[in-house]
């Protein structure tokens, strides 16, 4: 079988329907996900980030004038991405921004590595 953890927590959420992904598999919702991560938490200069964020209606956080930013490492040990009859294990890397409505930035100081840690900037 594909999901083979047992946590008496995803049984909470039994499968309500399907989405079909970009490879033509349907796969259950919502989807479970069991996986070790770490994220690192940093900054970017926020002149170059900003060049891909001319067009959004979102800006991101400042953080002592530069861009506070988020690398997720994930090691996805059973998922159900894949074929049902498979256990779906993967690794996935991805990065990501606090951001603010333009007409509502935010520029945070920057007091220490742990200032970069924004979680809710609302």
């Amino acid at each position: 079988a594909a999901w083979q953890t047992k946590d008496p927590w995803f049984d909470k959420y039994p499968e309500t329907g399907r989405y079909l992904a970009s490879d033509g598999q349907k796969m259950r919702l919502p989807l479970r996900l069991a996986s070790h991560e770490t994220v690192l938490y940093g900054a970017a200069d926020m002149a170059e980030v900003m060049k891909d964020f001319e067009e959004e209606d979102f800006t991101p956080v400042s953080v002592g004038g530069k861009a506070a930013i988020q690398v997720w490492f994930n090691n996805f040990t059973d998922t159900d991405c894949g074929p049902e009859e498979t256990k779906n294990p993967y690794l996935e890397t991805w990065f990501s921004l606090p951001v603010t409505p333009k007409s509502a930035p935010l520029d945070l100081p920057l007091e220490s590595p742990m200032s970069y840690m924004v979680a809710d900037p609302w």
